[in-house]
């Protein structure tokens, strides 16, 4: 079967996606543009009629011009930027579903003596959906549990559709009798 996308876009490469970790992404052709700096997702029938067309959201014009799609042998699209060298690299592209939560701490050290730290969430993109995360502390040696005290709200919220918590969950350094610099503290989301 021989695909023709006439688009003025400049196309600069196209690829069927392949394997059973696209899901229903499995067997469209994945077509990179120049011009307006988009990967297009086409799905077509069996028989070879068009269906339908989806522009990636986090490749919307995002890193600039799109060129060469290909398969790597980890079963992940590879797309190359063509920005005149200027900030070019390899996107790596797999078909996730996850969403990723990350915790932030500021500032990152904090003096023993009862300095805090304050934690909040983001989301690596915006859902639908209400995100709670909940946060828990762990001491790694030569720390102790009593080097720091959570705050009695551990519960932090992110809202349908916004990128990062509203509320916050303090972390407070204990001075006690362990006299070591550097001591560590692991923060934990479930």
């Amino acid at each position: 079967m021989v695909v023709g996308v006439a688009d003025p876009r400049r196309q600069s490469g196209a690829i069927f996606l392949e394997g059973g970790q696209w899901g229903v992404w499995e067997g469209r052709l994945a077509v990179a543009t120049l011009r307006d700096s988009r990967l297009r997702l086409f799905e077509f029938t069996p028989e070879g009629d068009f269906v339908i067309e989806v522009i990636v959201p986090e490749l919307d014009r995002s890193y600039g011009r799109l060129r060469a799609p290909m398969m790597g042998p980890d079963g992940a699209l590879y797309v190359a930027t063509s920005n005149s060298g200027r900030n070019d690299r390899i996107l790596r592209i797999v078909k996730d579903d996850e969403i990723r939560v990350r915790l932030r701490v500021t500032p990152e050290a904090v003096s023993e003596n009862g300095g805090v730290s304050t934690v909040t969430a983001s989301l690596d993109r915006k859902t639908n959906a209400l995100t709670t995360v909940v946060v828990s502390a762990e001491a790694v040696s030569p720390a102790l549990a009593e080097d720091l005290m959570l705050s009695t709200n551990r519960t932090l919220t992110i809202g349908a559709g916004k990128p990062s918590s509203t509320g916050e969950v303090t972390v407070r350094a204990a001075n006690n009798i362990v006299d070591t610099p550097d001591k560590t503290i692991m923060l934990i989301k479930t």
